[in-house]
C-alpha cells in the first residue's frame, strides 16, 4: 500500500514545577503532593493507551516524521517514561530514517550539574532535538517572567544541551517593560556566539487566564507600545541574520539544514496525531476525510476516560473546508515560504474560497507591500512581506470575512520552536 503524507506526533506533558504568569498554554502545577509514581505511571500508560488507539483505526501505513514532547515541562518526565512512548510509536509506525525527535526543556528541570548526565539518557533513548525554555539571560528578567532558574543555569543548561546533541533551540521572550533593544540584542548575540543552531523569539503578550493579565488590568505595569514592539522584531531579524541565521517563520530562526521539522510539518498543514492531556491534532483517515481532534484538557479529565474507548477526545468532527482555508492562512502564512493558493483553491474549490476570502483587501494589502503573490513552476504562492509580518494578525482579520474568522483557536501550538496543543 502506498504510504499516506508524512505523519507528526505531538505527545503533550501537561504539568510544570509551577505555572508562568505569562503562560496561556494547558499547563499546570505540579499536585501538593508532588507528581508521584503512581500519577506518572497512570499517565504514561493514558498516552501509551491512545497511541495504541490510533494504531487500531486502520490508519493505514505512515512514516512518523517528526515527535514532539511539548508541555508543560516534559524535561520532568524520566528517560525511561519517554522511552516507553516512544517504543509504543514505533510498535504502531515505522519511523522515517530522518525522524526529528525533540523534547522541550526547562532549567528548573535538572540538579546541580544542569542536565549532563540527563542529556545523555535523553540521546540513549532516541531524542535527537531538545529546544530549552531559556527567555532571558538577566535575572531581573527571569523573575519579572516568574521563571524560577537564573541566568547561570540557563547558560550551564545549554552548555550540557549543547555538549550532547547537533540541534539545540532556545526560546527567548523580548518586549519586556523597562528592557532596552541594546540590551536584548546581546542576549541574542550571547546565545548566536554559544552555538545554537536554532532560536524561536516570541514577543511577551498578553493573554487572558494569565496572571499577567490581571496586573495589567489593575494598572500595576504597562506592556510596551507597537512601536516598540517593532523595533524588538526587526532588532531580532538583524542581529540573528547577521550571525547565519534564516528567519523561516516569524519568530523562529535557523541555521542552514537546522529548521524544526514537526513545526513545519504543521505549519504547512501536514497530519499530526495529539496525544495527551489537552493535545490538538489534525488527521486523514484512510476514506480521505481529515478530522480535527482535541483531547480532553485537564490532566484529571483525561485520566478519567479510557482511551481504548475513544472517550479521551473532547472534540472529534470533520474538518469542513471553510475551516480548513483558514488553518492553512493562519498557519502558513507565518512562514517565509508562504502558502500554496494554487492548490488551496484546487483542493477546497473556488467557490469555497471566495466565501472565505476577501480579494480586495488582499490587493490593498500587496499595493502597500504587506503581502505578495509569486508565480511558481506550480502555480501561485502567497506570501507576507518583511515589512507585513509583524503586522500579520492585523492582515487575517481583514483578508478573511468577518463571518468566518476562527479567532484565536487554529488548532496547532506554535510554543517551542501553537499554532501544536
Amino acid at each position: 500500500m502506498a504510504s499516506l503524507r508524512p505523519l507528526h506526533i505531538y505527545v503533550h506533558w501537561p504539568w510544570c514545577k509551577a505555572k508562568c504568569p505569562y503562560c496561556d498554554f494547558n499547563s499546570h502545577a505540579e499536585p501538593e503532593g508532588g507528581l508521584g509514581p503512581e500519577l506518572r505511571a497512570r499517565y504514561i500508560r493514558h498516552v501509551i493507551d491512545e497511541i495504541h488507539w490510533w494504531r487500531d483505526q486502520s490508519l493505514g501505513q505512515r512514516s512518523i516524521a517528526s515527535i514532539f514532547f511539548g508541555g508543560g515541562t516534559p524535561s520532568l518526565m524520566e528517560p525511561a517514561e519517554i522511552a516507553s512512548i516512544i517504543h509504543a510509536i514505533k510498535r504502531s509506525a515505522p519511523l522515517s530514517p530522518e525522524c526529528e525527535l525533540t523534547l522541550e526543556c526547562n532549567p528548573t528541570s535538572f540538579l546541580e550539574d544542569y542536565g549532563q548526565g540527563y542529556f545523555q539518557e535523553l540521546r540513549d533513548v532516541g531524542i535527537n532535538r531538545v529546544s530549552i525554555g531559556v527567555q532571558g539571560l538577566r535575572d531581573d528578567w527571569l523573575a519579572f517572567l516568574g521563571r524560577t532558574h537564573h541566568a547561570a543555569g540557563a547558560r550551564a543548561t545549554l552548555d550540557a544541551a549543547l555538549r550532547i546533541f547537533k540541534q539545540v533551540n532556545a526560546d527567548v521572550i523580548y518586549g519586556l517593560p523597562g528592557q532596552s533593544i541594546k540590551d536584548y540584542e546581546e542576549l541574542l548575540k550571547s546565545l548566536a556566539r554559544q552555538g545554537l543552531t536554532h532560536l524561536a523569539a516570541y514577543q511577551l503578550t498578553i493573554e487572558r487566564n494569565t496572571a499577567f493579565w490581571g496586573q495589567v488590568r489593575r494598572g500595576e505595569w504597562k506592556p510596551v507600545s507597537n512601536d516598540t514592539e517593532a523595533n524588538f522584531f526587526e532588532a531580532t531579524q538583524a542581529v540573528l541574520g547577521g550571525f547565519g541565521y534564516e528567519n523561516y517563520e516569524i519568530s523562529n530562526f535557523a541555521q542552514p539544514e537546522s529548521r524544526c521539522r514537526h513545526n513545519l510539518g504543521v505549519w504547512r498543514g501536514e497530519d499530526y496525531l495529539g496525544v495527551g492531556a489537552g493535545a490538538h491534532g489534525r488527521i486523514t483517515l484512510t476514506g480521505g476525510q481529515r478530522i480535527a481532534t482535541t483531547t480532553r484538557k485537564t490532566p484529571e479529565a483525561y485520566l478519567a476516560h479510557r482511551p481504548g474507548e475513544g472517550q479521551h477526545f473532547l472534540s472529534f468532527e470533520p474538518l469542513n473546508p471553510s475551516r480548513a482555508i483558514q488553518e492553512r492562512l493562519f498557519a502558513g502564512l507565518r512562514l517565509s515560504e508562504g502558502i500554496d493558493i494554487t492548490d488551496l483553491e484546487k483542493t477546497y474549490g473556488a467557490a469555497v474560497w471566495g466565501h472565505v476570502i476577501d480579494m480586495t483587501e488582499f490587493k490593498d494589502f500587496s499595493d502597500m507591500g504587506w503581502m505578495e503573490s509569486c508565480i511558481t513552476p506550480l502555480g501561485t504562492r502567497w506570501r507576507v512581506t518583511p515589512e507585513g509580518w509583524s503586522r500579520l494578525d492585523a492582515l487575517l482579520g481583514r483578508l478573511l470575512k468577518p463571518e468566518r474568522i476562527l479567532g484565536r483557536e487554529v488548532g496547532v501550538r506554535i510554543h517551542s520552536d501553537e499554532l501544536s496543543a
